[in-house]
Parts: C-alpha cells; sequence; structure tokens
C-alpha cells in the first residue's frame, strides 16, 4: 500500500482535491441549476411554438421565454421594475433623499471624520517616517568597499527565497499546467463554471429567444430580454471579487490595444511594399552616412522577399483554377521528392524534370504518367480567350513557383549578411509560410531563424570572373540581391578612367556585370511575372558608373526622418511612469554605487521591481515603435523630377538582430589588431598651441606642403 502511494503522482490527488471543492459549490449556485432547467424547458417551448407557427399546426403552447425566472423574482423582490408606478415612487424617493440639507449636513460630518483619522494616522507614522529619513542618509553616507558581497538582512532574503518562495512558486506554476493539460479536469471545470456563472442558461436562452422572435416579431420584449441578461449575470459580479474584475479589465485593454496597434504597423508595411512593387527591378537608396540606407535597403530586402513568395502563392492558386480537378497534391508531393534527390534544385532543372515527365506521357498516353489526372474527362487544355494552354505547361509554371515557394532558404543573395525568421508550416499537405514581422516571439528566434546567401560576385558577371572555372558563377537564378556601398564595388567612369577592357585581369570593364544587370529578368520570369530585385545602396549615386545608374528605375533618397512614435493606446501614462522610476532609481542607484560596493536587502529589492517594470515597458516599446521617413525618388537618369513618399521603419521588423550596420568591422577589426597601441598610447599636445614638432607628428598632407615650401625658401 505505501509503495502505490509512493507511485500516485501528488499532482492528481491535489487537482482532484480542487474538482471536489469546485464541484461543492453546488451547493451556493443552487439557483443557477434552477435556470439551466428553465432555460431548457424555455427552449423547448420556444421551438414547438416556432415549427407550430411556421407550418400552420394547431397548438395550445404559450412560450415562457418572456416569463421571469424564480430565482430573478428573489433577486428582485424588493422592487418591480416593470410597475411604472413603483419605478416613479423610487425616484422621487431617490431624488428627495440626495438632494436636501441633511444629507448634506451627513456629507460634511463623514468629510470631517476622515479628516480626523487622516490626522491621527500622520501623527502616529511621523515619528516612523523621520526615522526612515534619517536611516535613508546614513545608508548613503557609509563608504564602503566591501566588494559584492551580501548584507545580513539580504542573505536572509536570498534564503527564504530559496527556501521557500522559488518552491512554492515552482510548485504552484507546475501545478497549473498540469491541471489545465488533464482534458478531464478541464471539461469538469468549465462545465461547472459554465452552470454557476450561467453561461450555459444564456446561450440557451439566447437560442429559446431567437426562435421565438423569428416567428412572433415580438420586438418589445427585448427590453425584458437584456434584464433578464443582466439578472443572469449577477452570480458572476457576486462571486468574483472586484480585484479579478479590474485584473481582467486590464488584460482585455491590453489585448484590444495591442491588436490595434498590430493593425496599424501591418497598414504601414503593406504602404511600404506597396511602395516598393512601384520602384521596379532594379533601384539603389542613397543617403549621407548615419541617415539609415542600409536600414531601408535591410527593410525594403525582408519585405521584398515576403512578397516573392506571397505572389508565388498567388500565381500557384490561379494555375490551380485553370485545372480545377487536377491531383496537385499529386503532382506537388513528386515535386518534393524531386528536390529531395536533387532532381530539382533550381528553375532549370525543374523545367527539365517536367520535361521529361511529359516525354513520358506522350510517349505512353496513360493516366499514370500524368499524376493519376483523368485527362479523357477533364480535358487536357484550358482556354482563357488568349489562347489554349496546354496541361504541361501550366505544370511547368506550377512546379517553378512551387519551387520558388517553399524552399527553406533565404531569398536573399547579399554582401552583408541579413537574419530573417519566417517560418514554412507544413502538416504533410500543402505548406503555409508564417511571415509577420511584428507577432514573432524572441523566444523562438534562434530555432527558426537563417541568413541571406553570399553574394559572389562572379554569380552577376557574364563576362570574365575573378576565379576561373567557380563552381558558383552560374547559381543565381531568381531572389533579391542586396548590395551595399554599391559604389565602391562598381565604380564611377572617373574612377575607372585609367582601367583597361582588353587585359587579363578581370575588372568592371570587362566582367560584363552590367550587361547581366539589363538581362537578369530573363532567367527568373515565370509566366510573365520577374522573381528578381536587385537593390543597391550609395552615399551619391554619382558614385556609381552612369551605366549601372541609369539601370535604376528609381534613385531613392532618404531626406528626413521623423521622431519615434507608438501607436499604442495610452502608452503616453507608461512612458511617464517609466520615465519617474529610471530618473528616481539612477539617482539613488548610481549614488549607492558611488559609495558602498556592498549589496544590501533595499537595493536588492529596489532593482527586482524597477527592472521588471523597464522590462516591461522596454519589451512593448521595441515591438510597436516606429519611425516615418520622408523619400524623393528620380530616375537614374537624374532628371531631377522627385516624386515624394513617405517610407515606415518598424522596430520589431528591422532591429530584431537583422542585420549590423557595421557589416565592414572585421577588416578594421584585424587592422586594429595588427597595431600595439591603442587611443590611450598616442602621444598628447604639451599646450593649447602645437609645437613644430608636434605638427609634424599628423603625417598631413598639408603640413607636409608647408614644410617643404619652407625648406624651399631657406
Amino acid at each position: 500500500m505505501i509503495r502505490f502511494l509512493k507511485k500516485i503522482d501528488y499532482r492528481y490527488i491535489v487537482s482532484g482535491v480542487i474538482l471536489i471543492w469546485i464541484i461543492s459549490l453546488s451547493f451556493i449556485f443552487k439557483d443557477s441549476f434552477v435556470r439551466v432547467w428553465e432555460s431548457l424547458k424555455d427552449f423547448g417551448l420556444s421551438i414547438a411554438y416556432y415549427f407550430c407557427e411556421l407550418f400552420y399546426l394547431p397548438y395550445n403552447i404559450k412560450p415562457t421565454i418572456n416569463d421571469l425566472s424564480v430565482s430573478s423574482l428573489k433577486i428582485i423582490s424588493d422592487f418591480n421594475i416593470f410597475d411604472f408606478s413603483n419605478f416613479q415612487t423610487f425616484f422621487d424617493v431617490g431624488f428627495n433623499m440626495i438632494f436636501n440639507i441633511d444629507t448634506l449636513l451627513r456629507y460634511l460630518n463623514k468629510v470631517a471624520d476622515f479628516l480626523s483619522s487622516t490626522t491621527r494616522f500622520l501623527l502616529i507614522f511621523a515619528p516612523l517616517v523621520l526615522l526612515i529619513i534619517l536611516k535613508y542618509r546614513t545608508y548613503f553616507s557609509e563608504n564602503d568597499n566591501k566588494l559584492n558581497s551580501d548584507s545580513k538582512f539580504l542573505k536572509i532574503f536570498k534564503q527564504i527565497e530559496l527556501k521557500f518562495y522559488n518552491p512554492i512558486k515552482n510548485w504552484l506554476i507546475d501545478l497549473f499546467h498540469f491541471f489545465f493539460s488533464k482534458k478531464f479536469f478541464v471539461i469538469i471545470t468549465l462545465l461547472m463554471f459554465s452552470i454557476y456563472f450561467n453561461v450555459i442558461t444564456i446561450i440557451v436562452e439566447f437560442f429559446a429567444y431567437y426562435f421565438y422572435l423569428v416567428i412572433s416579431f415580438d420586438f418589445l420584449s427585448l427590453f425584458k430580454q437584456l434584464y433578464k441578461f443582466v439578472i443572469d449575470l449577477y452570480p458572476l459580479f457576486r462571486f468574483v471579487p472586484l480585484p479579478i474584475w479590474l485584473i481582467l479589465a486590464v488584460y482585455l485593454i491590453s489585448n484590444i490595444r495591442k491588436n490595434i496597434a498590430y493593425g496599424i504597423l501591418n497598414h504601414y508595411e503593406m504602404k511600404n511594399r506597396g511602395y516598393i512593387n512601384s520602384i521596379g527591378q532594379v533601384s539603389m537608396i542613397c543617403a549621407p552616412m548615419g541617415k539609415g540606407k542600409t536600414t531601408v535597403l535591410t527593410d525594403m530586402a525582408l519585405s521584398q522577399e515576403v512578397m516573392f513568395r506571397d505572389k508565388a502563392f498567388e500565381m500557384i492558386l490561379e494555375n490551380d483554377l485553370k485545372f480545377p480537378f487536377f491531383p496537385f497534391i499529386v503532382f506537388e508531393k513528386e515535386i518534393q521528392r524531386a528536390m529531395y534527390y536533387h532532381e530539382i534544385f533550381n528553375l532549370a532543372s525543374a523545367r527539365l524534370w517536367l520535361k521529361k515527365k511529359r516525354i513520358r506521357f506522350e510517349k505512353n498516353n496513360d493516366k499514370s504518367k500524368c499524376f493519376d489526372y483523368d485527362f479523357s474527362k477533364y480535358g487536357l487544355y484550358y482556354d482563357d480567350n488568349l489562347k489554349r494552354i496546354h496541361l504541361f505547361e501550366m505544370l511547368e509554371n506550377y512546379v517553378q513557383l512551387y519551387f520558388i515557394y517553399v524552399i527553406e532558404s533565404s531569398l536573399l543573395v547579399t554582401n552583408y549578411s541579413i537574419r530573417e525568421d519566417n517560418v514554412l508550416q507544413d502538416l504533410g499537405n500543402f505548406p503555409m509560410w508564417h511571415s509577420d514581422f511584428f507577432r514573432s516571439n524572441t523566444d523562438y528566434m534562434d530555432a527558426f531563424s537563417r541568413h541571406s546567401h553570399i553574394l559572389d560576385f562572379d554569380m552577376l558577371r557574364l563576362g570574365k570572373k575573378v576565379i576561373d572555372n567557380n563552381i558558383k558563377s552560374n547559381a543565381f537564378e531568381f531572389g533579391v540581391v542586396v548590395i551595399t556601398e554599391g559604389g565602391k564595388e562598381r565604380k564611377n567612369t572617373l574612377e575607372l578612367k585609367e582601367t583597361k577592357k582588353n587585359v587579363e585581369q578581370t575588372n568592371q570593364k570587362n566582367d560584363l556585370f552590367n550587361m547581366w544587370l539589363k538581362m537578369a529578368r530573363h532567367s527568373a520570369t515565370i509566366d510573365n511575372y520577374p522573381f528578381i530585385k536587385v537593390l543597391i545602396d550609395e552615399q551619391r549615386p554619382e558614385s556609381m558608373g552612369a551605366d549601372v545608374r541609369e539601370l535604376c528605375e528609381k534613385i531613392i533618397f532618404i531626406r528626413d526622418k521623423k521622431d519615434t512614435k507608438t501607436p499604442l493606446m495610452f502608452f503616453y501614462f507608461e512612458t511617464m511612469i517609466y520615465d519617474f522610476l529610471k530618473s528616481k532609481f539612477s539617482n539613488i542607484y548610481y549614488r549607492y554605487r558611488f559609495v558602498r560596493s556592498d549589496n544590501t536587502l533595499f537595493i536588492y529589492l529596489l532593482k527586482k521591481l524597477v527592472s521588471k517594470y523597464i522590462h516591461y515597458y522596454e519589451r512593448l516599446k521595441n515591438t510597436f515603435s516606429y519611425r516615418k521617413l520622408i523619400i524623393e525618388s528620380e530616375k537614374g537618369t537624374l532628371d531631377n523630377n522627385f516624386e515624394k513618399n513617405d517610407y515606415y521603419i518598424m522596430d520589431k521588423k528591422i532591429y530584431s538582430n537583422r542585420f549590423s550596420t557595421a557589416c565592414f568591422s572585421e577588416f578594421f577589426e584585424y587592422k586594429s589588431l595588427a597595431s600595439s597601441l591603442g587611443l590611450n598610447d598616442l602621444e598628447e599636445y604639451e599646450s593649447e598651441k602645437a609645437t613644430l614638432n608636434e605638427l609634424n607628428h599628423q603625417s598631413s598632407y598639408f603640413i607636409n606642403e608647408l614644410m617643404e615650401y619652407t625648406q624651399r625658401k631657406e
């Protein structure tokens, strides 16, 4: 028996006791069971009345849906609201009780009593407050250099946390998760509270009244139904305490305002995507240093990748409806198998794979060679009033679109790293992408993150390559090419003045990159839609050669950056609390850090409380903050015809570890590590005026030129 008890999970025993307590509440909510029975009776009579009236059947049925229940009459026994004379009497008595001199005098007497009690309270606790102030001043005046040592009270508090608080908290959390993980406990709990709080009654009464109303058109009874609804809610308001209602109200308001804010952010994202769609296949973003050109570049690239997958999905549906009875799931499983065995690895191989399938079908003319499609019944052609499309012509588009849609790989090819966390959800049928930039959970970021592909520029060169026989030179077909500091890679005409085309070494004049840029859409076009976008950033458009620059449909200039805003309602009040707490805590904490280095209970609790709120505030702010950029765009020919637009940068989307603004910092780190000196090792000026020797230490063209001129004069 003892062994058996040891094997029993204590959580079942505790959960069982909780369930027995919940069931025992039936003695308190006896009237709720009566209301369930009455609602079922009302429903039955309403249904009978409905069908008898509908089919003109003889009946002797009186619907009871408009009758007040026995339990309702108990609650309102002191006053019948449906008797107007009672209502008038109640109003007159209430008005006279409120607006008279006796009521005013009693009110003033209560105010005096309150002030008297408050004064006594202040007099009693004034010495304690004074003692706290004196102790507070002493606390910060004592110099302490006990590095990271805990005070006596903090040690006691940590032991209480360790031995009591944390085990109890973890036990309760574990019990909560266990209880709600068991369907039996959850179903019984929900059923009992649905009865206690008249939830079942309200639902049944709603349908009972619906069937009564649609046949009787008794709209005058709506007020009585509303009154019955309020009476049925009475047990809920009587049983649930006010603090719980306040917590629920805060929770509901918080969720409502978050959903509104998410809707606003998604609206701005859609506006951004509309603008990205309008700028063409090749675009350049220009702005001075620090204006956010690489941020905008990355933001556009992330949106464009999602748009390509969304477009592929849209075109998949369009092709599906051309042959609605084709077994696409069978075809898709064949594509997945071919991708697994690397028979399909790009668009060209997808077309070749389908071409072989078509040859086999036309050779055998068999249903099994047509992915189990009954072509004899449903046909092999689709006529869109422009042309007749063969089934396999549609499937050629479908296999390429499906390949683009399902590959669990980034569609970005970049010369700096961009992180993305789109998730492909697949239950074994048609997969769906989850690409919400704003509701993604950072806890799962590492599990689903992937990064953009490394851009080997040989992939974009139709002429000479930097690496002979580069295995990756023909790998790129479709996707988003993202190049930061593009002018430094391609250079302009002036910088390439001394560069020759007819030389052995690969350079900007003989690699035919510009030719690829002009023709790139040919490798990525499916069903007349090009799945390719080239985005470049540079500080000035003139830094890029004219040939490349004029291929850009738009040169985008970042003109202004507005202040950060948050679409959350009431966020202003949370910001005020945050500013107050942070400023006060900063003053206290760093004053403490200046005089002491030990750990005390006061600072420990203060940090714990303040950090909780700051963490809550910063998560909200980082999720919903955005800023508007004012951008102007002109054609690559720099015709000075500017088009003004707004572009929205949203923190959750672009700053979730998407990219590094110092993307070439590894070079400078290597450069710095090659030195044995740092800033602290450099010479300082001896006075406010530099000496001649100090000027010579500047390695300055200007100073050297002055010195040479002086020496020539001498």
